[in-house]
């Protein structure tokens, strides 16, 4: 593996579309075109990937052991041994210093949001994710504060609900991976991940509908506030995460790994055609 390969992997670029939800409040207050907050929003969405995979990788040094025993998780740098403790460190440091200086440079909301944001996720690495259902909880939380995030780079007010959206969509992809690590080995799940202990596939599949229920009241009662159009999209978000949902029970490793869920072509056509009605009706 070459070297610019394995930093990506310690960085886990391939999440960094989780991020994406910081350009909520650009895309729906109607400035998705405005250069400069494009480029504020930009450069937010850059400042929360520094952080992010600082905290990815302070998650990997403390799960090394554990990582080591789960089928997909053994593959990450710091559990395969390719990368060293100490250089993983250096990375820790550069991560958040360009991280924490980059949102200090667009606004002091921004920057004391972000500091809790990561402050936050250290409690759920060290504490919280051992509670069922606090841990799925917390998970959506951060997305939550992310979507606040791209608001606060460009002081701009959405709607509530358009912000409880992320939250219930974090609900439903981190119980589709509960279900995935059950499903996938159950006893050595537990062994990866002791709050596992307490769930059940039913108890997954639970909270799995629970989001999706949700995410989708959520999003219709924002379109009934904001614009009675976007109930269009609303019969294609249901069949994306009908979709998503097929596609987890079938494979496993789409639930632990969800950005491989962009390699269906049916759940891409379905994104692109939701996408497309949301931007029509906000700019055409």
């Amino acid at each position: 593996m070459n070297q610019l390969k394995l930093i990506s992997k310690l960085l886990r670029a391939e999440q960094w579309y989780k991020n994406s939800v910081v350009f909520i409040a650009l895309l729906f207050s109607g400035n998705l075109f405005d250069k400069e907050l494009f480029l504020i929003t930009l450069l937010a969405f850059v400042a929360l990937c520094l952080v992010s995979s600082a905290n990815y990788i302070i998650n990997d040094l403390r799960d090394k052991d554990k990582d080591r025993l789960h089928k997909i998780k053994k593959f990450r740098p710091i559990a395969a041994k390719l990368i060293s403790e100490k250089f993983a460190k250096f990375w820790i440091a550069g991560l958040l210093i360009f991280g924490f200086g980059l949102s200090y440079i667009l606004n002091l909301y921004f920057c004391v949001m972000i500091v809790f944001l990561f402050l936050l996720m250290q409690t759920y690495t060290y504490w919280l994710k051992h509670y069922l259902y606090l841990d799925v909880f917390m998970i959506s939380v951060f997305f939550v504060l992310r979507a606040v995030l791209g608001a606060f780079a460009i002081m701009v007010w959405i709607s509530p609900w358009l912000i409880i959206c992320p939250f219930f969509l974090a609900i439903f992809l981190a119980a589709n991976k509960r279900y995935a690590d059950l499903a996938m080995d159950s006893k050595k799940a537990v062994k990866t991940r002791s709050v596992l202990k307490k769930y059940s596939l039913s108890k997954a599949k639970r909270l799995v509908n629970i989001g999706a229920v949700m995410l989708i009241f959520s999003f219709t009662i924002y379109s009934l506030q904001k614009n009675l159009y976007f109930l269009l999209s609303v019969p294609v978000a249901a069949a994306a995460l009908w979709r998503y949902m097929q596609l987890v029970f079938s494979n496993y490793k789409i639930g632990i790994q969800s950005e491989l869920a962009l390699r269906d072509w049916k759940l891409l056509i379905l994104s692109v055609i939701w996408a497309a009605i949301i931007g029509i009706v906000l700019y055409i």
